[in-house]
């Protein structure tokens, strides 16, 4: 059985583009970053916060404020996109600009209290421009019998 040096030359041009299907493309390698590229990357906007709650004595009929105070202790502006009561009787100010690297600045809060109730709370979701997972401010009034 003879086999023609064509069919041989076939045969291995069938094997070597199979080869090449299974292998597919080559992976390419992410571009490699300068040092400066990285430090770069890690300057974020950072927030601490001052106070994340409080603990009040309070009477129904009050109207209570808040200041909820945070500095800006990372790299670059922070901005405050929402900040979200949990009770529709209350409201929040957010900062209406970006607080500046080493800048201070207050969530507001403002809430009625019409009615009794022995134990009122608040919850207060921040949305931010930084890494960190967004906070939860509180506010607990323990409310007085008239």
């Amino acid at each position: 059985m003879k086999i023609s040096a064509k069919a041989t030359v076939a045969s291995i041009l069938v094997v070597m583009a199979m080869m090449v299907i299974a292998c597919g493309p080559a992976e390419q390698k992410p571009p490699v970053k300068s040092k400066s590229d990285l430090a770069e990357e890690r300057k974020t906007p950072q927030i601490t916060w001052r106070d994340i709650a409080y603990i009040d004595t309070i009477q129904a009929g009050d109207t209570i404020v808040r200041d909820y105070i945070f500095y800006n202790t990372g790299w670059k502006p922070v901005v405050i996109k929402h900040a979200i009561p949990n009770r529709p009787e209350c409201t929040c100010r957010i900062p209406s600009k970006e607080i500046l690297i080493g800048d201070q600045d207050t969530v507001q809060l403002r809430c009625f209290f019409k009615d009794y109730e022995p134990r009122a709370t608040v919850e207060i979701i921040v949305e931010h421009n930084t890494p960190q997972p967004s906070p939860v401010l509180v506010f607990m009034g323990t409310m007085l019998e008239d």
